[in-house]
C-alpha cells in the first residue's frame, strides 16, 4: 500500500488544448511553485550524500542499484521520479483496522433493512457535498443514513447516495436526492458539511426547512473523533450491509476508502474521502450529548 505524496519530484508539464499552436521557443513554466526542496530529485544508494532528508528510491531493498539506474534511464529522470519517489504507508498509520471493516460487513442484512424491533430506533444522516471549485472529475458529493441501537449503541448503514460532479450545476440533482433519500428514510436530524460555499445550499437542500438538516463545520478536531470512530469499529459496534450484490456494490467506495484513510487526513491510495466524511457527519449525531429533556443516552469509549 503506498501514499501518492511525492518524496521527491517536479510539477508535470502544462498540457496544452490540442488545437493550440505550441512555439517552441517557448520556456516551460511549472503549474505548480514550491520550495525547491519539494523537487529535490531522487538518488540511487551509491550517489546518494547524507544531508538529513534521505530521498532513495522506494523500492531500494526490493531492486539493486543496476536494476534501478536501468529503470532510471529507461523511463527518464520525471517518470522515475513519480514512478519511485512515493512512500510506503506502514500498517500503524492506518486509522481503521482492515480486519476490523471486513468484520463489519454484515451479510444478514441489505440496505434498507434493520434487525426486528428496530422501529422506534433514531435514524440520523451526513451529508459531505462536494466543494463548489472542485472539477466534475474529481468532486463526489455524498450522503449516509444510519440507524442507532439505543440499547447496545450499535450502528447500522441505512443509505448511501453519490453523485458525482460539484457546482450550481449540480445542485438542483442533489437537492432532489436529498429530499428523495428523507422520504424513504425519514430521518431525525443530518448534518451537512458547511465549510466554504456549500454553507449556501442548506435552504435549498432542506426545501427551505421541510427536511430536518443543520450546517456543521469541520475541524483538525476530526482527526482525533476518527480515532474513536475506528475504536467503535474495532469493537464490532457497526453494521455494513453486505447480504445482496447491490448492497456490496453500493458500500464498495465506503469500505475502500475506510481500510485506505491514513492518520492526517488523506487516503494511502489516493482515493477521494468523501463517503468516510460523510459516514463521520452522522456519527457526529449519534455520539453527541443528548438535549435537555430527551432520553437518549450518552455513548462513552475508551480509545
Amino acid at each position: 500500500m503506498w501514499s501518492v505524496g511525492h518524496i521527491g519530484g517536479q510539477a508535470p508539464p502544462r498540457r496544452l488544448p490540442a488545437d493550440e499552436e505550441v512555439d517552441e521557443s517557448d520556456e516551460f513554466v511549472p503549474d505548480v511553485q514550491a520550495d525547491a526542496d519539494e523537487f529535490a530529485p531522487l538518488h540511487l544508494p551509491e550517489e546518494m550524500v547524507f544531508n538529513g532528508t534521505e530521498r532513495l528510491p522506494l523500492w531500494t531493498p526490493k531492486w539493486d542499484t543496476p536494476a534501478l539506474a536501468k529503470q532510471r534511464d529507461v523511463m527518464g529522470p520525471r517518470p522515475f521520479q513519480r514512478a519511485f519517489g512515493q512512500r510506503p504507508v506502514t500498517d500503524d498509520e492506518l486509522v481503521f483496522e482492515p480486519v476490523a471493516i471486513d468484520a463489519a460487513c454484515d451479510k444478514t442484512l441489505a440496505l434498507g433493512q434493520l434487525p426486528p424491533g428496530s422501529t422506534k430506533w433514531p435514524v440520523l444522516a451526513g451529508c459531505d457535498i462536494a466543494a463548489g471549485g472542485s472539477s466534475r472529475r474529481t468532486a463526489w458529493w455524498v450522503l449516509i443514513v444510519l440507524a442507532v441501537d439505543p440499547a447496545t449503541q450499535h450502528r447500522y448503514v441505512l443509505a448511501l447516495e453519490h453523485l458525482r460532479g460539484g457546482g450550481a450545476a449540480a445542485l438542483d440533482n442533489q437537492s432532489a436526492l436529498f429530499q428523495a433519500t428523507y422520504r424513504r428514510c425519514p430521518w431525525r436530524a443530518a448534518n451537512i458539511e458547511g465549510n466554504q460555499t456549500q454553507s449556501l445550499v442548506i435552504s435549498q437542500y432542506t426545501n427551505h426547512g421541510k427536511v430536518p438538516a443543520q450546517l456543521v463545520f469541520t475541524t483538525e478536531k476530526k482527526h482525533t473523533d476518527l480515532a474513536v470512530l475506528s475504536a467503535e469499529f474495532s469493537r464490532g459496534w457497526w453494521h455494513l450491509p453486505a447480504g445482496d450484490a447491490s448492497s456490496r456494490r453500493i458500500l464498495a467506495p465506503l469500505i475502500s476508502e475506510l481500510k485506505n484513510y491514513v492518520a492526517g487526513g488523506t487516503s494511502a491510495d489516493g482515493g477521494p474521502t468523501d463517503c468516510l466524511m460523510a459516514l463521520y457527519l452522522g456519527w457526529q449525531l449519534a455520539i453527541a450529548p443528548p438535549q435537555k429533556g430527551s432520553n437518549a443516552q450518552v455513548c462513552r469509549i475508551d480509545v
